[in-house]
């Protein structure tokens, strides 16, 4: 089954959420999507078991169909989703899937010369927020994480959605740094990386690695 590439994207957190979970509860058994898009502005989603906090309600922001924590979405950060039938799943396990997206994002950025790491950091964790709790599909440059993926699985569809973060947090989210800046990240804002390029290398590797 090959995969369609789509690079729809929409101004608002809500519009960008509602069609990945659209493309999740797709009836169609032999649709496979990679989506890759670019966020237009500052904006929040927060997983589906969790409450937008009061103090950031005036913020852009939407529920994912999947888990994790809060992500602070930057205006020009590279999001993706993937999803496809459950019966990609007799080709390999759920994680194994997600180890797929990691690899294509680090090879990606290989490509344009940008190494990128695993985490080893210890911190203490904090599950309300995805930078604060370590995820071994996730990628960082030194400590500041880049690559952020989670997930979920319904009885038919599994989906994966993923954020790059190319901007600074503290950057897009000045109004609220006091009480959240420990929960940004600088993303690759210490480094050139050109975006057009970066989007073709993913979608490059993601159509290498069809089966």
């Amino acid at each position: 089954m090959n995969t369609r590439i789509s690079t729809a994207q929409f101004k608002s957190a809500k519009q960008n959420m509602e069609f990945d979970k659209a493309l999740a509860q797709s009836a169609s058994k032999n649709d496979k999507v990679f989506r890759i898009y670019t966020w237009e502005q500052p904006g929040i989603t927060i997983s589906y078991k969790q409450n937008i906090p009061d103090d950031l309600k005036s913020i852009d922001h939407a529920t994912r169909v999947t888990g994790g924590g809060l992500v602070f979405h930057s205006a020009g950060d590279i999001v993706l989703s993937f999803t496809a039938n459950n019966s990609e799943l007799t080709k390999g396990k759920l994680k194994e899937k997600m180890k797929l997206l990691t690899d294509c994002t680090k090879n990606a950025f290989r490509s344009l010369n940008i190494e990128l790491n695993h985490s080893d950091d210890s911190k203490s964790i904090n599950h309300e927020f995805c930078t604060a709790y370590p995820n071994p599909f996730e990628l960082y440059l030194g400590k500041q994480k880049i690559l952020a993926l989670t997930l979920r699985k319904y009885k038919q569809k599994f989906i994966i959605q993923g954020i790059i973060h190319l901007n600074s947090n503290t950057t897009s989210f000045k109004s609220i740094e006091t009480n959240y800046k420990s929960y940004f990240t600088e993303g690759l804002s210490s480094l050139s990386c050109n975006k057009t390029s970066l989007k073709l290398a993913l979608i490059k590797q993601i159509k290498q690695h069809e089966t």
